[in-house]
């Protein structure tokens, strides 16, 4: 069965703001939020002029009792600031501390309220008529699975370190020109081992990343923890058996707890040392 979650409705377009202090809207790529859990959101001044969503959810809420109308509009914001209080591809669910849905006695245990009144007020928020919340499948957008941030930053890693192999290889080169004599004495070429390790740099940096492009498809929904472990992985675990690393991962993928199995079978298998290793 789907994970189901709370999330505010049309979190971006209304509540976002980008790095440069801008509102953002559904076309902003999430690249361009502020990454960190916020501090402050957005919210727009109604002052005089409330919503008709608004008059509902007090007409609605009041009915279950004097004062409803209050409490749901402030648990509504207590919701808010959960939805603040995340990393931006995480940002919008009522989601814990470890990114997992909370639930209604989640919430009304982390906001010290009554277990019914919460949920009385999720069932109103919930409402298509009122519209503030929804209940929807946990999953996250394509533009960002899971943590694509780190993968990026990864992959500019390794790029620097394949560019890093290749100045070393033209230094030694240009330094032996300069010298007056060719790279190597006895065949007038390069010398093998900076050759070796220039195309192994390139090797590994091309295994690497096709390596955390099919990671990220099979485990779609993950943490920065897991992104930051993946990278480790797939450092770790040597090239000419990333192949094997990823049938581990297919063979992972169902279940509870998934990533925790696939990591778990490679330590066992590939020799992964855990991400204090080198």
């Amino acid at each position: 069965m789907p994970t189901l979650a709370y999330r505010v409705t049309e979190w971006k377009s209304r509540y976002e703001v980008t790095q440069k202090g801008h509102e953002a809207d559904d076309n902003t790529p999430t690249d361009e939020l502020r990454q960190k859990e916020l501090e402050y959101y957005r919210s727009k001044v109604r002052g005089h002029n409330k919503g008709p969503a608004y008059r509902r959810l007090k007409s609605k809420a009041n009915r279950f009792g004097v004062g409803m109308g209050s409490a749901v509009y402030g648990i509504f914001h207590d919701l808010m600031e959960l939805a603040a209080d995340q990393r931006a591809q995480f940002r919008g669910w009522i989601l814990c501390e470890k990114q997992k849905p909370m639930t209604s006695e989640d919430i009304a245990e982390h906001i010290s309220e009554d277990s019914d009144v919460v949920s009385r007020a999720l069932e109103i928020l919930c409402d298509p008529k009122i519209g503030w919340l929804q209940h929807v499948e946990f999953e996250i957008s394509p533009e960002f699975p899971g943590n694509a941030g780190i993968s990026r930053q990864i992959r500019v890693a390794l790029l620097n370190e394949n560019e890093n192999e290749t100045k070393t290889k033209e230094e030694v080169k240009k330094k032996n020109e300069n010298e007056g004599f060719p790279e190597n004495p006895e065949t007038g070429s390069l010398s093998p081992s900076i050759s070796s390790r220039s195309s192994l740099a390139l090797a590994s940096q091309t295994s690497g990343i096709r390596t955390l492009d099919a990671l990220e498809k099979i485990f779609p929904r993950r943490t920065a923890a897991d992104d930051s472990t993946f990278a480790n992985i797939v450092r770790q675990v040597p090239p000419h058996k990333h192949g094997e690393l990823l049938e581990l991962a297919q063979k992972s993928k169902t279940g509870n707890n998934p990533i925790a199995k696939f990591v778990d079978l490679a330590k066992r298998q590939l020799g992964f040392r855990g991400n204090g290793g080198p």
